[in-house]
């Protein structure tokens, strides 16, 4: 699941373009080059950008897993893709462009992914939700859950880009509060807002399985109206 977060401000520089991505799911980070064998791209958190494409090829070394290069690929435009986006994803990608003659050509193209996940503790009975965003600088995001349950023993707490609610439950019941639960995420600079199912990301039927589905939910800054799409069938917003 893919949200494209950018705002424009006059006559100032354009801030770098975000993308929140749930865990699992594919993301296209943009490029609009005609030359593939020119471009680069490099990823960067708080140590050394590592290039994780060079000239058009995909990087096989030591700095780079051979699991997360097999996840990488290269669009026509040299767009880079990145396949079943995890934590390690989260940073700062670049793509830098060469002529012929191997000169840089500027400006660089720069954007930050982050990601976001749910997880599921059971203490016996006690059950912990948490939802939270991966990131590799200061929170940008505001996380919390919404509850619209008639349950009473729901507690909700959060902190920086981090939210928890937690409820006494045992297996075959805990759909009931599932289908009640909702995680919203909103973006501090821009203020766009996203909700996200926590049956979207755990089944709520009685068993408890485990079940990923691209079900995400949109919320109308104007009109507060609250919108659903299948994210199977989006590749970006």
């Amino acid at each position: 699941m893919l949200l494209l977060l950018q705002a424009a401000v006059r006559g100032q520089t354009p801030p770098v373009p975000r993308f929140l991505v749930r865990a699992g799911d594919d993301v296209t980070l943009p490029s609009n080059q005609d030359r593939c064998n020119g471009s680069t791209w490099l990823h960067s958190r708080s140590d050394p950008a590592v290039e994780l494409v060079t000239l058009g090829k995909i990087k096989n070394n030591a700095l780079i897993p051979e699991a997360k290069t097999n996840r990488l690929s290269l669009t026509a435009n040299c767009s880079l893709v990145i396949r079943n986006v995890s934590g390690e994803g989260v940073g700062r990608y670049t793509n830098r462009h060469y002529d012929e003659g191997g000169k840089h050509q500027g400006p660089d193209g720069v954007v930050s992914l982050y990601v976001f996940t749910m997880e599921e503790k059971d203490y016996g009975g006690l059950v912990v939700l948490s939802c939270f965003v991966l990131r590799f600088s200061e929170c940008e995001h505001t996380v919390k859950w919404h509850y619209d349950g008639k349950q009473t023993d729901v507690t909700t707490s959060h902190v920086a880009c981090e939210a928890n609610v937690t409820f006494k439950a045992p297996l075959h019941q805990k759909s009931k509060y599932y289908k009640s639960l909702r995680c919203e995420v909103r973006d501090t600079r821009s203020g766009k807002t996203l909700l996200f199912e926590a049956c979207s990301q755990f089944s709520c039927e009685q068993t408890g399985t485990f079940v990923k589905r691209h079900l995400m939910l949109f919320v109308n800054q104007e009109s507060g109206n609250i919108y659903c799409h299948n994210m199977s069938d989006m590749q970006g917003i």
